[in-house]
């Protein structure tokens, strides 16, 4: 079953995922074409930084189009794709051996600043001032949906580490916005 003719009748993604696996690359192409957005979004969220962003989103679906042939369908296509993403990004982030932004970081510093001045804080730099584990939890959990226990599998870590950079990243973002009170 060739790709164009499921593609013309609104193949449900596991019957692309299918043809894919058989080895036809317009059904992979229709799957990359799908999911492409969302898979640089979220690399974008989770690196703050668009060339990066566009090299992990290349290399999750060249990982994906080598690994097609084990995705069992236990999970959609897209929480594949974007669990993907996450380990590329995971494991770039433990070859480097970054240093963690302090809670008490210069951008979150001068972007708190600029708040107080009065000016509009834009949410995307906020959330990229977080450092970066607290930043990759909050993504995933809050513009992503991701359970906390999907999460604490995902990044390899405890669910309640997990739950408490959620709310620590929640807890920043209301201070740099001025709302330290309550939801």
């Amino acid at each position: 079953m060739r790709v164009r003719r499921l593609w013309q009748n609104h193949p449900k993604p596991a019957q692309l995922v299918q043809a894919a696996q058989q080895g036809d690359s317009e059904a992979f192409r229709a799957l990359y074409e799908a999911h492409v957005g969302q898979v640089y979004g979220l690399c974008l969220r989770m690196t703050s930084d668009p060339s990066e962003a566009e090299e992990f989103t290349q290399a999750t679906f060249v990982r994906a189009y080598s690994a097609l042939a084990k995705f069992r369908g236990d999970s959609s296509i897209k929480t594949w794709l974007h669990r993907i993403a996450v380990n590329e990004i995971l494991m770039d982030a433990r070859r480097k051996r970054p240093e963690l932004l302090d809670p008490d970081s210069p951008q979150f510093e001068q972007l708190k600043q600029r708040d107080t001045e009065g000016l509009k804080v834009d949410l995307e730099q906020a959330i990229g001032a977080l450092p970066p584990r607290t930043r990759q939890v909050f993504v995933l959990r809050a513009l992503y949906g991701f359970t906390h226990p999907e999460i604490a599998a995902s990044l390899g870590i405890a669910e309640g580490t997990a739950t408490a950079q959620y709310h620590l990243a929640r807890q920043r973002l209301k201070t740099l916005f001025g709302r330290a009170d309550h939801d």
